[in-house]
Parts: C-alpha cells; structure tokens; sequence
C-alpha cells in the first residue's frame, strides 16, 4: 500500500490511535517498510473479531489516500 515516509507514517497511526495495543488485542502492525525504494509499506490489520480487523485496516486505508 502506498505510505508517506516511515517516520510520517508512525505519527499517523498514533495520531488515529491505530497501533497495535497488546491490552486491547487490536490494531497495525507494519510488517516492512519500504517507503525508501517504492514508497510503499506491508502491514497486518489485527482485531478481537475478523470485523474489528477490517475496521482498522479501512481506517488505515482512508489516512494513507489522504496522507500520500
């Protein structure tokens, strides 16, 4: 998925409240960064249900077409 720079889009991620929290089971993890070479990054979307997971990725996907 396209990203701003890594250091960008760790601000973002904290800025939604989206990283990974081990007490709530839930958020992004990003996998690898590869913003230097194709301006993209691989990520996993985790969630207490398979409906909580797709919530964050989509709220990953809307601040990443704003922020890009």
């Amino acid at each position: 998925m396209r990203s701003p720079e890594f250091h960008r889009l760790l601000l973002l991620l904290d800025g939604e409240a989206l990283h990974f929290r081990r007490e709530q089971g839930a958020g992004i993890i990003i996998t690898q960064d590869n913003t230097t070479e194709t301006g993209t990054v691989e990520y996993i979307a985790i969630g207490r249900t398979r409906d909580e997971a797709a919530a964050y990725e989509r709220r990953l996907e809307d601040i990443l077409q704003i922020s890009v």
